[in-house]
């Protein structure tokens, strides 16, 4: 509890599925491993500068591009793909919206950012017997991607959802994009084979 007189109040947290006896980073340190996360993001990303340009709309597409950046790194890097809006608006109740995943993680490699779309990519990898369970009921072969999910891969209630496609080519794109990325390309190959 702070004191009273205090005009500050910090904390650190951590969430855990098991009670553990971890010591929460402190708020120093964890400023600081933020800081040199951010610098690190725009040091070795992509970006635009064109302020070389005459163009009057220059600045603000410029502004435009960076503050997206910004935006889909703190919404939509996690190690799940991100809800159909990020965390701006909690639309569709939260669950991740695979076709909408495109949308939001492709740039990531794009930019020069493909861990971040490295660590979402083993979230296909763990509901892939749910996918094939799907894909069986469905009376298909291979693997049907769900559209509305949640972090086990089950579909969420929808009469038309579960027979959506557009999703389906997804994890296949991004793994292209990875394998242009690397340097280590049957490494690629052999993971997302």
């Amino acid at each position: 509890e702070p004191d009273p007189a205090d005009s500050t109040f910090e904390f650190s947290c951590s969430f855990s599925k098991d009670m553990n006896d971890i010591e929460p980073v402190d708020f120093d340190a964890t400023q600081e491993a933020t800081r040199l996360s951010w610098e690190k993001f725009w040091m070795e990303g992509g970006a635009v500068d064109f302020s070389e340009c005459t163009d009057p709309r220059a600045f603000e597409l410029e502004r435009r591009v960076i503050l997206s950046q910004y935006l889909t790194r703190i919404q939509c890097s996690g190690s799940f793909p991100p809800a159909e809006t990020g965390l701006t608006y909690n639309s569709w109740f939260g669950k991740f919206h695979l076709e909408m995943h495109w949308w939001h993680a492709v740039h990531f490699a794009l930019w020069n950012h493909a861990d971040v779309l490295e660590r979402q990519m083993k979230f296909y990898s763990d509901i892939l017997q749910n996918a094939r369970q799907t894909a069986i009921h469905q009376g298909y072969k291979g693997t049907r991607w769900p559209k509305m999910t949640d972090r086990e891969g089950r579909e969420s209630p929808s009469n038309v959802g579960t027979y959506l496609v557009w999703q389906q080519p997804h994890p296949i794109f991004f793994a292209e994009l990875l394998y242009r990325n690397t340097k280590n390309k049957q490494e690629v190959l052999d993971k997302y084979k």
